[in-house]
């Protein structure tokens, strides 16, 4: 599925931009992982949406991580 029509970005190409570049604290370092820049806006709640997304996941591994101690 498409997030961004203006930068052709896919969720699976936001997606992976964010595994790859663990410190990703907001949207526009996604953008930025993905080698371009917001344009137009119209995506901006779905970039967040992954951005959340990833954060939790992470988050939740981190959880995991913990108790195997």
């Amino acid at each position: 599925m498409y997030l961004c029509l203006c930068n052709g970005l896919t969720e699976r190409r936001v997606t992976s931009a964010l595994a790859d570049h663990p410190g990703i604290p907001c949207v526009s370092d996604a953008y930025r992982a993905c080698g371009c820049t917001a344009l137009c806006g119209a995506c901006a709640s779905a970039m967040k949406e992954a951005v959340r997304a990833e954060r939790a996941r992470r988050s939740g591994a981190d959880t995991a991580l913990l108790g195997a101690d």
